[in-house]
């Protein structure tokens, strides 16, 4: 039985994306232990687990309320990487002598809440880096220029703060693609199959984890079955992250005002964004909520209109709903094209004028019903297979246990 410490970022998706990873570990009889910011107290007493909360330093404050642009991509980066290492400076100190108070045997930390590794390496604690985003790294940028542009012209200061961090700790992170990718550490987890990581062949699983699993295989429904009443139940969601484009639901809630569907618009728990699209919306058919259980929406749905983040499309994919993609900003590119390629979605140009698009988009989807069923049903295959787990699972042990050399076809 081992000591395990998780360190969350401050983004609810990354956190998200553990919550069954934590539940094995502890099947297996290891203490798992989590530090995660305060706001997400809630859910982490729903997953049962032991954990404390990052004090309330205002860097990490700041962080947590930036609002991170849409379009000024070197400004994003320099906000993101600026506050992510402000961050670390403040919580790194304090996670030391909590890491000092425990017997910590591994350190999983979230590629975006590195201080974990900084301070496993500081302590020579076995650690693992955790991304919950579809993976990119240096081998796919070469072959495929998906993702250059984390590294091409990136200005220097976007960089800089990663390097003041280095000069002080042991910090394996020196360029923003380290931070986005976890790719220095020995070991990553990716929360996704091989079947549905994008370029998979770039992600040898001597580094790499696939760790899909999210639900229990018996949970999910055998199959989603088209709504026979007329018009059609759709989704609209774009996370809590980058939703701060009140215009695009504005302009989504005209286009689907033309159209005969019933339609659920999540405001992400923005309250601005909600008042203004409560306000803005006057079609009966259009229910816009604050925030929603989204797994809960998506068992009754015909479609999600979605941004493409991680978390979402994956529970989608458990529940057989087609997808519409307009992806905004980071890896949503890259998981959009991935399902374009597999069939189980289709790209919006937000652009172009919505309505016609919408309009030819849900026909086709419910033209081709079945096809779409297929699809996302082969994809849910690959994110439910056991094997795939304890593969995981038994890679953990051997990192707890010092023996990570051993390659996994020697398991």
């Amino acid at each position: 039985m081992a000591n395990i410490v998780f360190t969350a970022s401050v983004f609810r998706g990354h956190l998200v994306a553990t919550k069954t990873l934590v539940e094995e570990l502890k099947t297996l009889g290891h203490n798992v232990h989590y530090y995660a910011p305060a706001k997400y107290q809630d859910m982490l007493a729903a997953m049962n687990v032991s954990y404390n909360l990052y004090p309330s330093f205002n860097s990490l404050e700041s962080l947590i309320s930036g609002k991170l642009s849409a379009t000024d991509l070197h400004g994003r980066l320099f906000s993101l990487v600026n506050g992510t290492v402000n961050a670390a400076f403040d919580i790194i100190p304090w996670l030391g002598e909590e890491f000092n108070n425990k017997k910590v045997d591994l350190v999983i930390y979230d590629n975006m809440a590195f201080w974990g590794g900084i301070v496993a390496n500081e302590q020579s604690i076995p650690s693992i880096c955790s991304t919950s985003v579809m993976a990119i790294n240096s081998n796919t940028i070469a072959a495929t220029k998906e993702g250059s542009v984390y590294v091409d012209n990136m200005p220097d200061y976007v960089t800089q703060p990663l390097l003041n961090l280095k000069a002080m700790y042991k910090s394996d992170v020196s360029s923003l693609l380290d931070l986005i990718t976890g790719q220095y550490s020995d070991h990553v987890i990716l929360y996704t199959s091989k079947a549905l990581q994008r370029h998979a062949e770039h992600f040898p699983e001597t580094k790499y984890l696939f760790f899909p699993k999210r639900y229990d295989a018996q949970s999910f429904p055998l199959q989603n079955e088209i709504s026979d009443s007329g018009g059609l139940r759709v989704f609209v969601s774009f996370g809590t992250l980058f939703n701060n484009d009140v215009d695009i639901f504005k302009h989504i809630i005209d286009a689907f005002g033309a159209l005969n569907h019933n339609v659920t618009i999540s405001a992400g728990a923005k309250q601005e964004i909600f008042n203004d699209l409560d306000n803005y919306n006057h079609y009966p058919h259009i229910s816009v909520k604050f925030f929603v259980n989204q797994t809960e929406v998506l068992m009754e749905s015909d479609i999600f209109l979605t941004h493409a983040g991680f978390n979402g499309v994956q529970e989608a994919i458990y529940h057989l709903v087609p997808m519409i993609t307009s992806p905004v900003a980071g890896d949503q590119n890259f998981i959009s094209k991935t399902l374009v390629d597999k069939g189980v979605a289709q790209l919006l140009d937000r652009n172009s004028s919505l309505e016609p698009q919408l309009r030819t988009i849900i026909s086709d989807i419910q033209n081709r019903w079945d096809e779409y069923q297929i699809n996302l049903k082969a994809i849910r295959d690959s994110l439910t297979a056991q094997e795939t787990v304890d593969v995981v699972l038994a890679k953990i042990e051997q990192v707890i246990a010092g023996t990570s050399e051993l390659h996994l076809d020697e398991l």
